[in-house]
């Protein structure tokens, strides 16, 4: 008897150090949830990445505008330089300016992060931060090797939702995450990519009614060509995909 009463003491004494030690972790990690948590805001992601432009190729035998090894069609008759200025613009009869453009070689969003591989820090107070090393860890652990990928990446993977069953580390890059993208796409109007001979993207932005920017992003390699356009006549769906058509690199 009394061996059998040592075993259940034992048994007792096992269960109720898991119990403790299961408290202890739940207690643990929803007070990490809740440090952590995001409020979501109203984003219709979808309707962000709402459209996708093909471009095939076109012949042209026309004058070529040159960003770095890039070449892209001059579409732009009747633009001049702005004084002081890298845009182009074309002026109505009040010398008023209708429409610009300006163009130039740009550096990947993930590349300007992208430095050594550490793990995720923190700042002086202990708080976990959204740090080079963080997101070099984030954009590897996701195969995240240009800007279209960490695009599709947001597309595909908004929003995350945390359990208290997610490593705590993962909860708190979620949150470095939801935060970006809660911070960042609300910025564009919508997000346009792009495929077929070349690849990249375009931030629609709508200053209002009558203003509408588009940053056009054309990816090779590892470089990014950069083109600024504003004005109804340059910033339609048709004008863009026959200036995109044109595209050859040296």
């Amino acid at each position: 008897m009394a061996k059998k009463s040592k075993t259940k003491v034992n048994k007792n004494f096992i269960f109720i150090i898991i119990t403790v030690l299961l408290l202890i972790f739940v207690c643990y990690k929803l007070i990490v949830l809740n440090k952590y948590k995001s409020e979501k805001v109203d984003i219709n992601v979808d309707s962000i990445f709402n459209k996708t432009l093909v471009i095939e190729d076109e012949d042209y035998d026309g004058e070529y505008i040159s960003i770095d090894n890039m070449g892209i069609a001059n579409y732009f008759d009747g633009y001049v330089d702005v004084e002081g200025t890298l845009y182009k613009a074309k002026y109505d009869e009040n010398n008023k300016i209708i429409s610009f453009y300006s163009t130039g070689v740009l550096t990947q969003y993930i590349n300007i992060l992208d430095t050594k591989n550490m793990n995720p820090g923190t700042d002086n107070k202990g708080e976990y931060v959204l740090t080079s090393d963080s997101v070099k860890k984030f954009l590897n652990d996701n195969n995240i090797k240009n800007d279209i990928d960490l695009l599709q990446y947001i597309k595909n993977n908004y929003y995350f939702k945390n359990t208290i069953f997610t490593c705590t580390n993962k909860i708190k890059t979620n949150h470095l995450f939801n935060s970006f993208v809660e911070n960042s796409l609300p910025h564009f109007e919508s997000i346009t990519l792009i495929s077929g001979k070349v690849k990249g993207y375009i931030f629609n932005v709508s200053t209002d009614s009558e203003k509408v920017l588009k940053q056009i992003h054309i990816l090779k390699d590892d470089k990014q060509y950069g083109m600024l356009l504003s004005g109804s006549e340059i910033t339609n769906d048709e004008f863009i995909v026959k200036l995109l058509s044109s595209i050859k690199f040296d």
